[in-house]
């Protein structure tokens, strides 16, 4: 019996016309902390999945690393939220607590800017715990896949507290 290949990239074309090209890849943990499932998250926004797949964590910690190797798309202004590109395709939202948009970049201090490249491991945002509850914000973080469409899987194989740089998503094509 030939056993069937299975296809280590895929390259899809957006409406836009634009090619994105995938790869299987894990993503490591980028906050130590509880990791939930994203059904668990505390804005509906975020678990209802509208927005693609993924995670939430609780921090234990006030520091988000690169989950890969990749660049920065996206870096708010506020710095509670960045998007990732990585190396092979994958394209991630980290969105640091719930509302925290509105403390217009208080307590946060971030490392990279938009369109820098980063190794896996590299500190990216740091935040002070204790002054962003204080001042009332939940500090639940989504970990979102937003191309999950061109995943077959977004797999998440660890729940429970884990410590940043262990391997919690799994992205098959």
């Amino acid at each position: 019996m030939a056993l069937k290949k299975v296809p280590e990239k895929v390259v899809n074309t957006e409406a836009n016309g634009s090619v994105n090209s995938v790869q299987n890849e894990t993503i490591m943990l980028p906050i130590s902390g509880d990791v939930e499932d994203l059904s668990q998250a505390h804005d509906e926004a975020f678990s209802s999945g509208s927005m693609g797949e993924g995670m939430v964590v609780e921090p234990s910690e006030g520091m988000l690393y690169a989950p890969f190797d990749g660049s920065v798309t996206m870096l708010f202004k506020t710095k509670h939220a960045i998007g990732l590109t990585s190396n092979k395709g994958a394209e991630v939202l980290i969105h640091i607590g719930i509302d925290t948009v509105k403390l217009n970049g208080q307590y946060f201090k971030a490392f990279v800017k938009q369109g820098d490249q980063f190794k896996q491991g590299q500190k990216l945002i740091e935040f002070d715990m204790d002054a962003i509850k204080k001042a009332g914000y939940d500090l639940s973080t989504v970990v979102i896949v937003t191309n999950s469409h061109n995943y077959s899987e977004v797999k998440l194989l660890e729940t429970g507290q884990n410590k940043h740089g262990s391997a919690v998503l799994e992205l098959q094509i």
